[in-house]
């Protein structure tokens, strides 16, 4: 199951998940913006100054989501060319004791042929316990051991 055409699923679907977050965040702006446009002048000029702070919050909140998803597609891009890892690093698909883990970008939990994988950042605790360690090797986290069962 573990191969590199299982990885190149995992990948794609990454890239899937991560340009889902961007449109979002990007349409979530883009709302935040047109509400702050349309916001009409009340006789309270305060209501009016204090709906379009907020919008204009919620604008900034979600250009920094963008920023963040931009960067980590850009990311994941760079391992468009996926190689089969014999240690863990970035890019390197890992089945341990406790489940699969994708080290590559910070998106959490998805989904190929029902099985759950985690696509982690190569900075979580997880990506720093398993880093450069290879198959048959225990990794230890929060105390608690555990082992890789193998790489891709």
């Amino acid at each position: 199951m573990m191969d590199l055409s299982w990885k190149q699923q995992i990948y794609d679907e990454s890239i899937k998940v991560i340009s889902e977050k961007i449109a979002h965040a990007k349409s979530a702006m883009q709302a935040a913006q047109e509400a702050a446009n349309t916001e009409e002048k009340s006789s309270m000029g305060d209501k009016y100054e204090t709906g379009r702070a907020m919008s204009q919050l919620a604008k900034d909140m979600n250009a920094k989501q963008m920023v963040a998803f931009q960067n980590e597609l850009n990311h994941l891009q760079k391992l468009s060319q996926l190689h089969p890892s014999k240690t863990v690093s970035s890019g390197a698909l890992v089945q341990t004791e406790q489940g699969y883990f994708f080290i590559a970008a910070a998106i959490g939990s998805i989904s190929i042929n029902q099985v759950k994988i985690m696509v982690l950042s190569s900075e979580t605790p997880l990506s720093q316990a398993l880093w450069g360690k290879k198959a048959g090797d225990v990794y230890e986290l929060n105390g608690k051991k555990s082992k890789i069962l193998g790489i891709v």
